[in-house]
């Protein structure tokens, strides 16, 4: 099948498939065409010394669980259906994890000069089948053109009266005005 992945060694050791093409941003959508099975889809950093998957989606073995993992550390978890669909994303600014088309995570991105990202796709189970795969890059449009100012807000009240200060020293006394008539 076209844009999918299935293990067809036997169960009990990872296969692991890692992309050639690797990524500064980047995103991949997939589908598991099952639950409970052990299984560990993202990216990994092939920056980094090992090629341990670093954003990920974990798949636990025996249930309809799974986590949102980053750099080795779960941050989230939750439960999924068969062919529910996954979509990671990374920029230069975040990781943003899906199901559904809901996001379940955030994540504020390492600086880009710091990583390569590449597809990273770890089954463990026999026949276990991973369809609708997309990976890609994400290119970064232009900053759009700066919006109209909007109209001016209301003024607000008045504060209250305040107490004088630096006054200066009183003048000297005038003189003494004429006598008025008697």
């Amino acid at each position: 099948t076209r844009n999918s992945i299935q293990k067809t060694s036997a169960t009990g050791s990872s296969e692991n498939v890692i992309t050639d093409e690797s990524y500064f941003t980047a995103f991949i959508t997939f589908s598991p065409a099952t639950t409970g099975n052990l299984r560990v889809i993202g990216f990994t950093d092939v920056s980094a010394v090992s090629t341990t998957p670093y954003y990920n989606f974990l798949f636990a073995s025996g249930s309809t669980n799974y986590s949102t993992v980053v750099n080795n550390v779960t941050m989230t978890t939750a439960t999924y259906a068969a062919n529910d669909i996954f979509t990671l994303i990374v920029t230069s600014t975040y990781t943003r994890f899906f199901r559904n088309g809901t996001e379940v995570y955030t994540d504020v991105s390492p600086p880009a000069s710091q990583r390569r990202l590449r597809g990273y796709f770890s089954l463990s189970v026999q026949n276990d089948l991973i369809q609708n795969i997309a990976v890609g890059y994400i290119e970064t449009g232009p900053t759009g053109s700066t919006g109209p100012t909007g109209p001016t807000g209301t003024t607000g009240p008045q504060g209250t009266p305040g107490t004088a200060a630096n006054t200066g020293s009183t003048g000297p006394t005038g003189s003494t005005g004429s006598t008025g008539p008697t």
